[in-house]
């Protein structure tokens, strides 16, 4: 069994403990709402990361299709220009055909000039007024330049594919010169992209130094808070060992005072059955000690008058209860006359004695 001494001793711990026990909540309270602030903060960079990353890889998405066109325009300026070159080759091989043809040529006149000549010779026939002679001698003329012209067709068809092919190179040039304008504004707008890429992605690694320390913070706090909480359930644990020893001590004394409370009336109980057995007179308080006890044990049912004493007992516990009131009202007493047998006088007990405490 627990001494006083003792439970002293756990009264103050118990004490103490749930003062503990105001102070760790007070903290926790307040670390929980620092852990918080950390992890609402850490999140808050860690969305912003988030968010940037996928800028990040729209922009390098779509730098990447710029530079996919700017190669397949390099590609198709490449065949262009190698195209230029091989018409300009097949232009100096014309032009060398033409002078070729023109240094066989013994009149050494352009063909072209030759078929203006020979139209205008003709339409003089035609429209002027001349004599037979000089029809003749023009008629002759034009003989011999027709023959000339027939002489130098091949060095016409050798002038119109020089013609011909550079006006190709021309417009291949021109067209060439348009892919390049487009690949540069192409990849002006690659490295914009690139440019822009490069500033978030900084921006992502000065977050991510910014989100490891948040998260650093966050993990001390949450060490902290998870310190705390265990002193928190030491405490709780401690409250709740010292409450079931102070119950457990709370029931020993209950039932030690149930004991000897117990004892007592019994002791009083065989002074009663003393005095059944010596046909002396009964008080009320005997009656209610009576009741309480004798009444109920078998061992008892053979002491004489056994029935009579009861039924007097009742009674009399009973006339007491109902006169209390009036006794006390009054301050008189009420005589009441109770002959449990022709033997056993049963005596009046003042009223303090009738509700048979005996404490």
């Amino acid at each position: 069994m627990i001494s006083e001494q003792d439970k002293k001793k756990l009264a103050t711990d118990l004490d103490k403990r749930k003062e503990t026990i105001s102070e760790v909540k007070e903290k926790l309270t307040e670390l929980g709402e620092q852990k918080e602030d950390l992890f609402k903060r850490k999140e808050e960079i860690s969305q912003e990361i988030r968010q940037l990353i996928g800028i990040v890889r729209n922009l390098k998405r779509e730098r990447n299709q710029l530079t996919d066109q700017v190669k397949s325009h390099k590609v198709k300026r490449k065949e262009i220009i190698d195209s230029i070159k091989r018409l300009i080759a097949e232009v100096n091989a014309y032009k060398r055909e033409k002078d070729a043809i023109a240094a066989k040529s013994a009149h050494g006149k352009n063909p072209l000039y030759l078929k203006k000549d020979i139209e205008r010779l003709e339409s003089r026939i035609e429209t002027d007024v001349m004599s037979f002679e000089r029809e003749q001698k023009l008629m002759k003329q034009i003989k011999e330049m027709k023959k000339q012209f027939e002489e130098s067709r091949e060095l016409t068809e050798a002038m119109e594919k020089v013609r011909s092919t550079s006006r190709e190179i021309e417009r291949l040039k021109r067209e060439a010169d348009q892919i390049h304008a487009t690949i540069q504004e192409l990849a002006h707008a690659s490295q914009e992209k690139h440019e822009e890429m490069l500033t978030h992605s900084k921006r992502i690694d000065e977050l991510k130094a910014k989100e490891d320390e948040a998260y650093k913070q966050f993990f001390e706090q949450k060490k902290r808070f998870s310190a705390a909480n265990e002193v928190l359930k030491e405490q709780l644990s401690g409250v709740r060992q010292i409450n079931e020893k102070l119950s457990e001590a709370k029931t020993e004394t209950r039932k030690a005072r149930r004991e000897k409370e117990e004892k007592k009336l019994q002791d009083m109980g065989f002074e009663v059955d003393r005095k059944i057995k010596e046909r002396r007179k009964l008080t009320t308080k005997d009656l209610l000690v009576f009741q309480k006890t004798a009444i109920n044990e078998p061992e008892a049912a053979d002491l004489p008058f056994r029935e009579e004493i009861k039924e007097a007992a009742f009674a009399k516990v009973k006339t007491v209860k109902a006169a209390a009131p009036a006794e006390k009202a009054t301050k008189k007493a009420a005589p009441e006359t109770a002959s449990p047998s022709p033997d056993v006088e049963v005596a009046d007990a003042a009223p303090e004695e009738a509700d048979g405490s005996d404490e």
